[in-house]
Order: C-alpha cells, then sequence, then structure tokens
C-alpha cells in the first residue's frame, strides 16, 4: 500500500482499511474469506508484520491518510475435520472450554439470540468471558499503539448489544488507549428480528 499512498489521497480518500493482519490457520492468501480465520490476537501474517504495520501508519500519516485495521474478535480459525473445533494452532491461551461459545450454529439469523449466543459455522469465541475480552482489549490496544486510528469489527452482528443486557462494547471501547476512533461493524439489518 506504501507506494500508493499519494495516489490514494489525490484521489480524495482520507482513510484505508486494511485486511486482519492476526496470524492465520494457513499461511499464503487462497481465498479471500481465509484471512479471516485468525488463530491469535497478535499481529502479523502474510499482508504484513507489525514492523510493516508500523511503517504503514506512520507513511500513511505524512498523506493525511488514517489506517483503519479489520479486526476478526468473535471466532477463530477451525479445525480441519470440525467447524466449531478451534484450529489445532490456536492461541494456547484460548484453549479453555469456557472461552467459547456451544458447538452449535446458527439457524435462524433472524433471531438474535441465536445470533448471539452461537457460531456461525467457525469456532466462536465466548466475547462475554472477562479473559477474552481482556485479550481483545489488549489487541486492540496494541494496534493503536502501531497507529491504526479506526477499527472494522467482523461479525459485530453476533456480538450482544447494551440494551440487550450485554456490556462487551461499552468494556472494550472505554478501555481502549485512544479516543476519536472510527470505529464500526459487519451487522444484520432486519426488520422482523425477534
Amino acid at each position: 500500500i506504501i507506494p500508493i499512498l499519494e495516489e490514494v489521497k489525490s484521489q480524495g480518500f482520507d482513510a484505508i482499511q486494511i485486511n486482519p493482519i492476526q496470524p492465520l490457520k494457513e499461511e499464503g492468501l487462497k481465498e479471500w474469506w481465509m484471512s479471516y480465520q485468525p488463530i491469535d490476537f497478535s499481529i502479523g501474517n502474510y499482508f504484513g508484520t507489525k514492523k510493516d504495520l508500523i511503517k504503514l501508519c506512520e507513511e500513511a500519516d505524512k498523506y493525511g491518510l488514517r489506517i483503519f485495521s479489520d479486526v476478526v474478535i468473535n471466532h477463530m480459525g477451525a479445525a480441519i475435520d470440525d467447524n466449531f473445533k478451534p484450529h489445532p494452532k490456536v492461541n494456547y491461551q484460548l484453549q479453555k472450554d469456557e472461552y467459547w461459545r456451544p458447538k452449535i450454529k446458527v439457524s435462524d439469523w433472524k433471531n438474535r439470540q441465536d445470533v448471539i449466543h452461537n457460531c456461525i459455522n467457525l469456532p466462536g469465541l465466548n466475547v462475554y468471558h472477562p479473559f477474552v475480552e481482556n485479550i481483545i482489549v489488549e489487541f486492540l490496544n496494541e494496534l493503536i499503539d502501531c497507529g491504526v486510528t479506526g477499527f472494522r469489527f467482523d461479525a459485530a452482528k453476533s456480538i450482544g448489544l447494551p440494551s440487550e443486557g450485554y456490556r462487551f462494547w461499552p468494556n472494550i471501547i472505554y478501555r481502549l488507549k485512544k479516543y476519536g476512533l472510527f470505529l464500526y461493524g459487519e451487522v444484520i439489518f432486519e426488520e422482523d428480528i425477534k
């Protein structure tokens, strides 16, 4: 991206969203969706290292461009033989059963309880567990330290809202090192959600 930053700025853009930069269950990019099966909350994969990210953010800043990182916080990469079992490469710190959602696939995308408690055909993290929440906050703050100024939360639709009795989003957002970040997520728009 660095060689085209000036061109991007000249086209009127003020931010660039980058792919998830978490380690992936498979090296190399064979399919786009593979970058959405991470194995850890750390920085570095096919798209670049932590050092590369810092350099990108520094160079982008020279052009007045912000870097937004797509982040996967709801799930991890799946094992080859079981979509609901974490891949063997998933960080050992996340190996306790209590850190995972039940191995049940969402069956009704119009039912919020189904969507926020079950899995999206990948091993779903129990984001409501304090340990998992803390790891996510540490990861996001590490990205902020690298110069990232915004986040796109993949599968945000699968995480409960304060109005539904869940404190995940406020707990995460108010623990970030920096205010004024651009935050957005992948959501479902349905008129008849139960």
